[in-house]
């Protein structure tokens, strides 16, 4: 299958950032009224998508499991992601490994074991005159 057109892909991005953020389903109408504007062939500015795009967009979204349909009353469809949509193991995973140290420990060693520390981290890269 070929990878999605640039402008498709970051509207598929778009949409699956606005439902993690907003954290409960939503329409097609206010996930598009939340698109950013995308660049179309023959514009001399970006447009922001019509209802086609959304849709199709949502479509691919479903197709690879990032998010599902939820009925509800009438013929409004909401849309919500999926376990796989909403990466929490992967976002717990890159939080924990950017996880900065707090500042107690920090403090706790002192301020001339952060300083000496970092001497040492510098030493250490190979050249002085060079940042490492």
């Amino acid at each position: 299958m070929p990878s999605p057109r640039p402008a498709t892909q970051m509207l598929r991005d778009s949409i699956v950032v606005t439902l993690r953020t907003a954290g409960q389903p939503m329409s097609a109408s206010q996930l598009r009224s939340r698109a950013p504007a995308l660049y179309v062939a023959g514009a001399a500015a970006p447009l922001p998508p019509i209802r086609e795009q959304v849709y199709r967009a949502l479509l691919g979204l479903l197709r690879h499991g990032l998010v599902e349909r939820m009925p509800c009353d009438g013929r409004a469809v909401m849309w919500a992601l999926t376990a796989a949509g909403t990466a929490a193991d992967e976002i717990a995973q890159l939080e924990e490994s950017l996880a900065v140290p707090a500042a107690d420990a920090v403090m706790a060693l002192g301020p001339r074991a952060s300083v000496t520390a970092a001497a040492q981290d510098h030493r250490s890269c190979g050249d002085a005159d060079q940042p490492c």
